[in-house]
């Protein structure tokens, strides 16, 4: 439980509060926790996260309790479910229900979120725009509607005659849309939680397509990669490693088969029954697969050798902080 301590009647540590889906978590989500801690300078890390259904009405392509895991592993102190009801509306409910949650936390002292624009002044005076001149802008939206336009078009269209063209610009941007809803939310309640936003890294949270030059692309590009079952090695590179111990890139049809670990119980080991484990394991699969994956630390590089496999080089995973290296059997001559 997060209690806030007192001093001098003050409250001395800060809690900030981010609202998301993580479907998947990535190294975007990993990023957005790391600055809110700097920019924000808080204590603690408190996630408003979708359960089992998200935003576009689509089930969450890996379980709530996965995602939770991997955002507490990536410095999340808390992950509090958002409700179903509010996960799957529109951007404007889905914000004012997020935002409503953590006003009643009482324990929150910002809101952190990603935007494409970076800046949370620029964000602001489009909020504050809409909010001041809402009954005019809702009676333009329906005019436009009549047209036979959609009501994201309509809405846009009613906008023109209140906001500059770069203004209307940036409302055409996924992430500010949820950014300028999140800002309204906090202005309609009196909200007392101070809102930060930062850049988004990487490519259009839209976009399907792997952004091949940075560490971070979309979650809709992964979530497209996974359901089309394409080459999901290359993922590595995008997913933290908390993400591969809740077995990420699991596929039961896979052309690989990845060890995670050889255990044997102390009173046994010393026998060479590790050994001959492994290599009966490959024996038994090797018709099966294309090959066979672990990582290794140093120390166990010749022990792998003599179970058949090759080194292939120093792996990309910190995981724990720690030096990995990649060992390989290759049974197609593919690795």
């Amino acid at each position: 439980m997060i209690k806030k301590a007192s001093k001098g009647g003050k409250y001395t540590l800060k809690v900030v509060g981010i609202i998301a889906e993580f479907n998947p978590f990535h190294n975007g989500h990993k990023y957005l926790i790391q600055e809110a801690k700097k920019k924000t300078n808080a204590d603690f890390v408190v996630v408003l996260m979708s359960g089992s259904f998200t935003q576009n009405g689509n089930v969450a392509i890996y379980d709530k309790f996965k995602r939770a895991k991997a955002a507490i592993e990536e410095g999340v102190d808390l992950v509090i479910e958002l409700p179903t009801l509010y996960s799957v509306s529109s951007g404007e409910y889905f914000a004012t229900g997020s935002i409503d949650l953590l006003n009643k936390l009482n324990i929150i002292d910002y809101v952190f979120f990603g935007s494409e624009s970076g800046n949370i002044n620029d964000i602001s005076d489009i909020a504050n725009v809409e909010l001041i001149n809402k009954e005019e802008i809702l009676k333009l939206t329906k005019e436009e509607m009549k047209k036979g336009i959609t009501y994201a078009k309509a809405h846009e269209n009613a906008l023109k005659s209140y906001l500059t063209p770069s203004q209307i610009k940036e409302l055409q941007k996924p992430n500010n849309i949820l950014a300028i809803e999140y800002l309204k939310a906090l202005k309609k309640t009196n909200s007392k939680i101070i809102p930060y936003t930062v850049k988004r890294k990487g490519n259009s949270i839209s976009d399907t397509n792997i952004e091949k030059e940075e560490n971070f692309t979309s979650a809709t590009s992964i979530r497209e990669y996974i359901m089309l079952k394409k080459d999901l090695k290359i993922l590595k590179k995008y997913v933290p490693d908390s993400m591969y111990e809740n077995a990420f890139l699991h596929q039961e049809n896979g052309k690989y088969q990845m060890i995670f670990s050889v255990c044997i119980l102390p009173e046994y080991r010393g026998h060479g029954y590790a050994r001959e484990m492994v290599k009966e394991y490959v024996e038994k699969r090797k018709n099966d697969v294309d090959g066979f994956i672990l990582t290794c630390k140093d120390h166990l590089i010749p022990f792998y050798e003599s179970c058949g496999f090759r080194f292939k080089g120093v792996s990309k995973s910190v995981h724990g902080n720690a030096k990995w290296n990649d060992m390989v059997i290759d049974c197609r001559g593919e690795i």
